[in-house]
């Protein structure tokens, strides 16, 4: 079987970078080769020759080009990464950064370049008699048809033969060239797949358009090529597994969820490029192919056409008979793992996240098409309420530990980037990942259970970041929009001036773009997502279930030492900082109260304080942003009016009182001078104090009115007041609780604010408060 050209230097440079057993010294060559050979677009060299040709000589006939050193541009890349991944994923003893790189290579090109240079196998037949040939064949045509408008007939069969000829020419070599292997090869199960559906690319009604016609045929070639890598890869790792389960002592390396993602993401945007092609007019937002599918219906049926030619071809290899059981298992797992990658990947890949501290990699894509896939998937029946149906559906309905494992790192994925449909947290929070919430410490669980915990907690996590106070309409419509991310650090924005009017440049562009209802559209999103938070918080403290009760969820978890860690410590954290001050809001601006939301404020709002309690400096420090953000969530109006707002003020006082409890020096710290300070205790203290004065500030100048008191001001008094208690209440001859006096120090700038409003504005609950500090000290 023929290789690909370049298929051999690709392998030489890989084993002189990643094996260790192999010379140092050319190294530096193999990562320069690798450096060029990802970057390397000899398409588009050609086509910057031929326009640099045309403009010199303006003639658009003469259009011959040579190139110098045309061997160093003939193989194509798309054909040496793909035959090095089928063989290496068709053989046991393969080393697993040949299928990480190339899969990553692979990924970086989809994203990157266009549909007509990613597919480059026609470099194969060296530059000039391959790529340049068939770019002077289209370019010849689409000069005829502007010099002959009338001839459309002559020149569509002149597109079609040409297109034709490269399909009968270059088909054959994508699939002879693809590598050999064994139990599962790629290039045969590719072969079947093209046999089968040869129809998709000879009876396309683009074949007539240069343009079009091209990046159709491509693409289509490359979402089975793709859509076969993903298999072959998904069905060794299920041959490794059972390798490891027979011989226990062997260490695997868990390269399949990197090349998986990594082909899912590029299967993902050659999906996008397929159905939403650029249009004339750079600020439209394209329509959809008719021809082509929604991105999440193309995406499952590449893979079902797969599953389908793979069925056929592992029959076929039993003569007939009917797969083993272990074969059908294999096949069933390749199919499953697949279809999962590809609708996680999706999101990552195509939408933006709004308002991340991270900067989120756009594709090198026309922003219209983002936009236009970016509305496609915040639609229920096009997003994540179909990407989790298609995904159950897949596993035909049952949770073992690896599906809901995939199910809940499908849905972490897309809660960063959409709001997460209600049913879609009935199902995936309230049946999934609550069962894996109580696994205690103290038992040996298993690896994949752990494995299914962690991402319960990183999936709820995520839905709560996704609905952070801070969080604005404007951050919505960036994303939504596909201008790009404003970001957000430690829930506060920081952006510079100039990149903040550049944003705000692209965003008007974009909204005058779409109709009036994006403004609408965004606000119910942004709403949406904090609905979504309390709806997985409450079924994930078991509220508003018929599961109530203290052994539900999160509650034990947040209740039993022996299930309390650092992630489910940060998951109330994070539940905290999100819910709370949306449960105020609704509480304030939503009708009658309901029992749900002030069971759900209330257990929350226990558990925080239980962290506050907390032997674990920590799990203490992880409260601290929750009770600045509620505190402030309390103080957007002038006086306390509802049950729940009590209880957050009553809570906030025991908490910052409990933080101080717990910084406070330990006996005999100053016994001896010459040793260096306890760092982590000075850190802690003085973050307390800033919580203190933070829950107790009047910057804002809220300070109630005559009828009712601000929480402010509640607050503060509560705090004073326990300390006078405890420093009064101490016998005079003994020095009063450090404790209490560094709880009492941290208030100085709010009672200097209160002073100074008493001085212009006497006030009688103000003035006890002050006399209450002064008699303290």
């Amino acid at each position: 079987m023929e290789q690909p050209h370049l298929l051999s230097k690709l392998r030489t440079a890989l084993n002189y970078l990643y094996d260790s057993q192999q010379s140092h010294q050319n190294r530096h060559e193999a990562h320069q080769f690798l450096l060029t050979y990802k970057q390397s677009n000899v398409r588009r060299l050609v086509v910057s020759r031929l326009q640099s040709r045309k403009d010199r000589t303006d003639d658009g006939e003469n259009n011959e080009i040579s190139f110098n050193q045309a061997e160093d541009l003939t193989g194509s890349i798309f054909l040496s990464c793909l035959g090095l991944l089928y063989s290496s994923c068709s053989q046991s003893n393969s080393n697993s950064h040949e299928r990480i790189f190339t899969a990553q290579a692979l990924n970086h090109r989809c994203r990157s370049i266009k549909l007509t240079e990613i597919l480059d196998v026609e470099a194969e037949d060296g530059v000039e008699c391959g790529t340049a040939r068939l770019v002077l064949a289209l370019e010849e045509v689409k000069h005829a048809r502007n010099t002959q408008p009338n001839n459309t007939a002559d020149l569509n069969k002149k597109t079609k033969s040409i297109l034709t000829a490269w399909l009968e020419r270059y088909v054959p070599m994508l699939v002879n060239r693809s590598g050999g292997g064994s139990a599962c090869t790629g290039a045969e199960l590719l072969a079947v797949v093209l046999e089968r559906h040869s129809s998709v690319l000879l009876d396309s009604p683009y074949l007539v358009d240069e343009s079009r016609g091209e990046e159709q045929i491509k693409g289509t070639l490359m979402m089975f090529s793709l859509a076969v890598a993903m298999y072959v890869a998904a069905f060794r790792d299920f041959e490794e597994q059972q390798q490891q389960q027979n011989q226990q002592d062997e260490a695997r390396s868990p390269w399949a969820n990197a090349v998986l993602a990594e082909l899912g993401s590029a299967l993902s945007v050659t999906m996008l490029r397929l159905r939403y092609r650029p249009t004339t007019d750079k600020q439209a937002t394209p329509s959809p192919d008719p021809s082509c599918p929604p991105l999440i219906d193309a995406l499952v049926h590449a893979i079902n056409v797969v599953k389908d030619s793979a069925a056929a071809y592992l029959t076929n290899q039993q003569a007939g008979n009917e797969m083993p059981s272990l074969l059908q298992d294999a096949h069933h797992y390749a199919i499953h793992r697949s279809i999962a990658a590809c609708l996680t990947s999706l999101p990552e890949t195509v939408l933006l996240p709004p308002g991340q501290d991270y900067v989120h990699r756009i594709p090198s894509v026309d922003r219209g098409s983002l936009r236009a896939a970016s509305m496609e998937l915040r639609c229920n029946e096009t997003g994540m309420e179909k990407a989790m149906t298609v995904l159950i559906q897949s596993t035909g309905n049952v949770y073992d530990d690896s599906s809901a494992a995939r199910l809940l790192g499908m849905c972490e994925a897309w809660a960063r980037h959409v709001a997460v449909p209600i049913h879609v947290i009935d199902e995936s929070v309230g049946k999934v990942a609550v069962q894996f919430m109580h696994i205690s410490k103290g038992t040996p669980a298993m690896i994949q259970q752990q494995k299914v915990q962690s991402l319960a907690f990183q999936y709820l996590v995520s839905i709560f970041e996704a609905a952070l106070p801070a969080l604005s309409v404007s951050d919505i419509l960036t994303a939504a929009l596909g201008v790009g991310a404003t970001g957000l650090q430690n829930g506060k924005k920081k952006q510079g001036n100039k990149s903040k009017k550049r944003n705000e440049k692209r965003l008007d562009r974009a909204k005058a773009v779409e109709d009036e209802s994006s403004q609408s559209q965004a606000e119910e999103e942004l709403l949406a997502r904090k609905n979504a938070a309390c709806a997985a918080a409450a079924a994930a403290f078991g509220i508003s279930t018929s599961h109530t009760g203290d052994d539900w969820g999160l509650r034990l978890a947040s209740s039993c030492p022996t299930t309390t860690s650092h992630a489910i410590c940060s998951t109330v954290a994070a539940a905290a900082t999100s819910v709370l001050p949306h449960l105020l809001w609704l509480e304030r601006n939503d009708g009658p109260s309901q029992q749900w939301r002030n069971e759900l404020f209330s257990v929350i709002i226990a558990a925080i304080q239980r962290m506050c309690k907390s032997q674990d400096r920590d799990t203490r420090a992880l409260a601290y942003e929750a009770l600045m953000i509620l505190h402030s969530a309390l103080n957007s109006v002038t006086a306390v009016s509802c049950r729940v707002e009590q209880i957050a003020i009553d809570s906030i006082c025991e908490c910052a009182l409990s933080l101080s409890a717990s910084c406070a020096y330990p006996l005999n710290y100053f016994d001896n001078l010459y040793e260096n300070n306890d760092e982590d205790l000075e850190i802690e203290r003085n973050d307390v104090r800033d919580v203190c004065r933070s829950v107790c500030s009047l910057d804002s100048g809220n300070y109630g009115s005559d009828e009712s008191k601000s929480p402010s001001i509640m607050i503060l008094n509560r705090i004073v007041s326990t300390c006078h208690s405890a420093v009064t209440g101490t016998d005079p001859a003994v020095l009063p609780s450090e404790a209490v006096v560094h709880a009492l120090s941290s208030l100085a700038k709010p009672l200097n604010k209160l002073g100074n409003k008493c001085l212009e504005q006497p006030d009688e609950e103000g003035c006890t408060i002050l006399f209450k500090a002064l008699d303290s000290f």
